[in-house]
C-alpha cells in the first residue's frame, strides 16, 4: 500500500513521462544500393502518352447484325511526334474486328510520351479497342 509521502512523487515522475513527449524513433538509415541507383543513374520522370484524338472503330455491319461484341488490343509505337506507327494486333476475340481496329489506332493522335519534360518514343503502346453492341430500352 502506498503511503501519502510516495504519492506526489510518484505523479510528478508520471508527469515528467507526459511532458517529455513521445520517444524517439531510430533513425533509419537508407538502403545504400537504392542511393547509389538514384546517384548514379538518376530517376528519369517519364510520362507515358496520351491520347488527343481518338479514332472511332467501325463496327463491321455483319458482326453488327449478328449480335457479335468483342475486343482487340492493338500495340503501337508512338513518335515524339504523336503519331502511331508499326500498329499490329496482339490479341483479338475475332479477326473480323481487326482491320478495323488497326485503322482506329492509326488515326489516334496523342500527346508523346515525355521524359524529363522532352518528348520520346514509347514502343508497345498497347491500346484495347471494345466491340459493344448497346440495346436501346
Amino acid at each position: 500500500m502506498l503511503k501519502t509521502a510516495h504519492v506526489p512523487s510518484i505523479i510528478f515522475v508520471c508527469l515528467l513521462a507526459a511532458c517529455a513527449g513521445p520517444a524517439p524513433v531510430p533513425e533509419q538509415k537508407p538502403d545504400p544500393l537504392s542511393d547509389a541507383i538514384v546517384v548514379r543513374l538518376g530517376i528519369p520522370i517519364t510520362v507515358p502518352p496520351r491520347p488527343t484524338i481518338r479514332g472511332r472503330p467501325a463496327y463491321p455491319l455483319v458482326l453488327a447484325r449478328l449480335g457479335i461484341e468483342g475486343h482487340v488490343s492493338v500495340d503501337c509505337a508512338i513518335t515524339e511526334e504523336g503519331v502511331p506507327e508499326n500498329c499490329v494486333v496482339q490479341q483479338s476475340t475475332d479477326g473480323r474486328f481487326e482491320q478495323s481496329a488497326l485503322q482506329a489506332a492509326r488515326d489516334t493522335r496523342y500527346l508523346p510520351a515525355t521524359r524529363n519534360g522532352v518528348a520520346v518514343r514509347r514502343d508497345h503502346y498497347v491500346t484495347v479497342l471494345n466491340y459493344l453492341i448497346t440495346r436501346a430500352s
